[in-house]
């Protein structure tokens, strides 16, 4: 018997089922069996689109087909096309706004004489005044000035370049005499620490015996050391200044006396 039991526990046939699916299969051959298969005998027969009822124009295609909620500026922004404003804002009927849509968009997107592209006389006048204050000097001035600093850039390299030359041939010199300077402050701290150590040398033969570098007696001593030897210094320095001065007169004599004996001989010479 062809029953069964649902959740509840009731009893269900199935025979219903099974005649509902065959009696679908058989209406699904029947129509697979036709050739001349129709839409608009199907439209008719099921009623998906009703007799005379008109079709839809592309305004109403298109506005079943927005789904965005956008308005329509915003959507013609969006497709790259003039924004169809009625003019909400007090922007909107300035001639820079209509300029702007006009470069934007195109002339077929202008709702005014293209001629509102070009700037007016008034305008013109304003503009020429504004550059004449802001750039008073003419093109040609700027040129020359610019022209003129490059000369000068290129000559303050140019003395760059021969000063640097310069110097590199004093380089060896620069070098000899930094050397020198060298070896003459190392010779003089050399001659400070052997005076140095002369002179405690000296200070300890005074005493004859070993005594201590701090302690008061060897330093009166040797500061009395350091006074006469520098004292010794500056006289031996004085007398080699005078034995250069007189040296120096010397010499100065004798080229005298030798420009007079030329001179003499010149005149005997003249005598004769």
């Amino acid at each position: 018997m062809n029953v069964m039991l649902s959740r509840n526990g009731n009893v269900v046939s199935l025979l219903p089922r099974v005649f509902s699916r065959r009696f679908a299969a058989t209406k699904a051959e029947e129509v697979s069996k036709k050739d001349d298969l129709d839409i608009e005998t199907l439209n008719e027969q099921f009623y998906l689109v009703p007799k005379g009822t008109p079709g839809l124009t592309e305004e109403e295609i298109e506005q079943k087909r927005n789904k965005s909620r956008l308005n329509a500026s915003h959507r013609n922004i969006l497709f790259d096309k003039r924004p169809e404003y009625d003019e909400i804002q007090s922007f909107h009927t300035s001639v820079r706004y209509k300029r702007r849509m006009v470069g934007r968009y195109g002339m077929e997107a202008s709702d005014v004489p293209i001629g509102i592209a070009w700037p007016t006389k008034d305008e013109v006048a304003d503009r020429k005044e504004y550059e004449s204050l802001l750039y008073p000097e003419t093109i040609h001035d700027m040129w020359d000035k610019i022209a003129k600093k490059n000369i000068e850039l290129a000559e303050s390299i140019r003395a760059r370049d021969e000063a640097v030359g310069q110097n590199l041939k004093k380089l060896d010199k620069w070098i000899a005499d930094l050397n020198a300077k060298v070896a003459k402050k190392e010779a003089e701290m050399l001659a400070a620490r052997e005076r140095k150590e002369r002179l405690i040398e000296e200070v300890r033969r005074h005493f004859g015996f070993k005594i201590n570098p701090n302690d008061a007696r060897f330093k009166e001593v040797l500061a009395q050391k350091d006074k006469a030897d520098k004292k010794q210094q500056k006289l031996a320095k004085k007398e080699a200044r005078q034995q250069k001065l007189l040296a120096k007169i010397a010499k100065s004599n004798q080229e005298k006396t030798k420009g007079n004996k030329s001179q003499d001989s010149e005149v005997d010479k003249d005598a004769e």
